[in-house]
């Protein structure tokens, strides 16, 4: 407690220098990230086109991490399939226009879709969106989903791409990559499981009992722990270990995010009742947990 309000201070004081640095961080994980999944554009991976796009993200919107993300990944797809570019290029405007039309300000999540699939996370993001965005986040997490399985469908199956602007090849290469996204079960069960996952993270949430919100971030946990891992096993496309450390590791992440940015004082929770001439008033006072002050605990 005492480390999260002097960093709550820190932040307060010095956010016009923090703000940037934490989005320069991120976006610079994030084009090394995709760099090194895929990393077919050798320019692309060049120190100084990183860094260029690492401080653009730091003095733009914290949504332009995943414009630039974006941008990173169609350019390594040019180097594979054409089709494949095209294809992605149009899932990226529409995740991007779908979600600035709902939650502009926090596009920056739709980048951690990608990220925390690429690093074996997937699980905490759903978590994650149901606590800051609400039940609106299911839109677009519909479309980025897709989005990481094209990107995983062709780091699979780089090599079998011919790359050609032959017109039957561009034909044969669209049919291939229809059929490798589009007829995975295992795209479609993640889109359901995230989606139930943010509905009921953000039903739960909103309930009046006490730690409303850890008792969201635990079932939503566990929602995606029985559909997402238990029926990828079934449909054969999941791993057990990896599946289960990214819960685990999930779990950790949204408990943390839950306590940095949502701290209350449950012991102190008071009901109280008031009434005029109509009607019975039944008011449940939750008080904010107060800044650690050292003098008055000295006392």
């Amino acid at each position: 407690m005492i480390i999260r309000d002097r960093l709550r201070t820190i932040y307060g004081d010095y956010d016009v220098y923090i703000r940037p640095v934490l989005k320069f961080f991120f976006a610079l994980l994030c084009i090394l990230s995709i760099n090194f999944y895929l990393g077919y554009m050798p320019q692309l991976k060049m120190i100084p086109v990183v860094l260029i796009g690492a401080l653009f993200c730091s003095v733009t919107p914290a949504g332009t991490t995943a414009f630039v993300g974006a941008v990173f990944v169609i350019g390594h797809m040019t180097e594979v399939s054409l089709v494949a570019a095209a294809v992605t290029a149009f899932l990226a405007v529409m995740v991007g226009v779908l979600y600035l039309g709902f939650r502009p300000g926090r596009a920056w999540l739709m980048a951690l879709i990608p990220l925390c699939f690429m690093w074996k996370i997937p699980f905490f993001i759903p978590v994650v969106l149901g606590l800051a965005a609400g039940a609106s986040a299911a839109v677009p997490v519909v479309c980025a989903i897709p989005f990481w399985f094209l990107m995983r469908f062709v780091h699979d199956n780089a090599e079998a791409f011919q790359n050609s602007v032959d017109l039957a090849v561009l034909t044969q290469e669209f049919t291939t990559i229809a059929n490798g996204v589009l007829k995975d079960k295992y795209m479609y069960l993640l889109m359901l499981t995230f989606v139930l996952c943010i509905l009921t993270v953000t039903v739960l949430k909103r309930l009046s009992i006490d730690h409303a919100w850890t008792v969201a971030v635990f079932t939503g946990i566990i929602l995606e722990a029985v559909l997402g891992v238990g029926g990828g096993l079934i449909l054969g496309s999941g791993n057990l270990v990896f599946d289960v450390i990214g819960v685990a590791v999930s779990l950790v992440l949204a408990l943390l995010y839950e306590y940095v940015f949502f701290g209350v004082d449950y012991s102190g929770t008071e009901r109280l009742q008031f009434e005029d001439d109509d009607y019975y008033y039944y008011v449940k006072a939750v008080p904010k947990i107060k800044p650690y002050d050292e003098d008055e605990r000295r006392e």
